[in-house]
């Protein structure tokens, strides 16, 4: 499997980390590179222009008029009615306020476009997508990139779900990119801002804390990603910060049929479980010196194989890191979750052709929906095993 590795992704001989993007320097985008951006970007724009997506798109524009009818604080408070399909339901608000005026800018372009919300969201999320694209190629090689773009389940969460899940991929890779070219102030500040656009890329400090190679670095980084978040959360706080933070850190996305959210006790323990194993791994791939991009695919990987609560979008996060891992693993990953969210969607859609994947409403089907959850969480937790086996190994070969 080694062989499949890209140079990126490998220990050089003295078993230090591997070349990174900053000793690169063809900057002139490949032609093949070139017809997998428009070929994504096409499949993309093709989704969010004949589809509305998922619940998210109603929940994030049901946020924006509640926070413009009764402001900030009264969102985080008692939650936003929905606008459409569902005016009963009330959906809570989990996302860091920053958000609130990329969205607010959103509805504005409905509102004198008269081109739908659903659409520029999903418009945003696909360009995300093909820039996670280009800093994939900058990172590890073209052909990861080619893979990336062409994988269905990136496509699908960038074109038809509809999360801010694809934006957030977007800066967190150009953070590492920034980190590996020796900026930490830089990657700092990205770090910060994919913050505030969702919060879960806090479990991946212990891996920038060890991935960054001086005391210098991680002071740089952690000063400049401080300054950022206070710049872009702190305004927010005024309104009602209690709220806000029991909103934000008390959210641990949804259980049911993945992994070992199935456990009702596992639930219980799953959060703090989690968070050790993800440092204990990043300490040992630190001493297998591993570089940044492995020690954060890695922490990613392991955190899908054990968090207590899942969301499907959250297969997103992994999939720009799987060529890290080699290309079977990157095979398997991209064939089981493709499979897994096309048997998702079309079950919240109530079949095919999709147009609004409604999960608020049972359909028939959700046996099916189990089997593939399976499939994917158990081919994610071979994957963690096999990242790991194969760090060791390498490392060993580099002695």
């Amino acid at each position: 499997m080694s062989g499949d590795l890209p140079k990126q992704a490998r220990s050089d001989k003295t078993g230090s980390p591997g070349t990174a993007a900053g000793s690169r320097t063809d900057t002139a985008i490949p032609a093949r590179l070139m017809i997998a951006l428009a070929i994504s970007a096409t499949a993309c724009l093709a989704l969010a222009s004949l589809t509305y997506g998922t619940n998210d798109v109603l929940y994030f524009q049901s946020f924006v008029a509640k926070a413009a009818h009764d402001g900030t604080g009264a969102l985080y408070r008692d939650g936003a009615k929905l606008i459409a399909y569902h005016p009963e339901a009330i959906a809570p608000m989990t996302h860091p306020p920053a958000i609130l005026a990329p969205l607010a800018g959103l509805q504005y372009l409905e509102n004198v476009s008269r081109i739908p919300f659903h659409f520029w969201f999903r418009l945003v999320t696909t360009i995300a997508h093909l820039v996670s694209g280009l800093f994939v190629w900058r990172l590890m090689s073209a052909k990861a990139a080619i893979y990336y773009l062409l994988c269905p389940a990136a496509i699908m969460i960038a074109g038809f779900h509809g999360n801010t899940d694809p934006l957030v991929v977007a800066v967190l890779l150009a953070c590492i990119y920034a980190a590996e070219r020796k900026c930490p102030a830089w990657s700092g500040v990205l770090f910060a801002i994919a913050c505030s656009i969702k919060v879960w890329p806090l479990f991946l400090v212990p891996a920038f804390g060890l991935g960054l190679e001086t005391w210098r670095a991680r002071l740089r980084f952690c000063v400049s990603a401080a300054a950022v978040a206070a710049v872009l959360t702190v305004p927010y706080l005024f309104g009602d910060s209690e709220a806000i933070l029991s909103n934000l850190l008390g959210y641990h996305g949804a259980g049911g049929m993945w992994g070992l959210s199935q456990l009702s006790w596992y639930v219980r323990v799953g959060v703090p479980v989690t968070f050790s194993a993800i440092a204990a791994l990043v300490v040992y791939l630190r001493v297998r010196r591993a570089s940044l991009s492995y020690m954060i695919g890695s922490s990613i990987i392991l955190f899908l194989v054990l968090t207590p609560g899942f969301s499907v979008q959250y297969l997103a996060w992994i999939l720009p890191f799987c060529f890290l891992f080699g290309s079977q693993v990157t095979g398997a990953v991209y064939a089981t979750s493709s499979v897994f969210l096309a048997i998702v969607y079309t079950y919240w859609s109530g079949g095919l052709p999709w147009y609004f994947a409604d999960s608020l409403i049972p359909h028939a089907g959700s046996g099916l929906v189990g089997y593939s959850a399976a499939l994917c969480w158990t081919t994610l937790a071979i994957s963690t095993v096999s990242a790991v086996w194969l760090r060791r190994s390498e490392s060993n070969a580099g002695h």
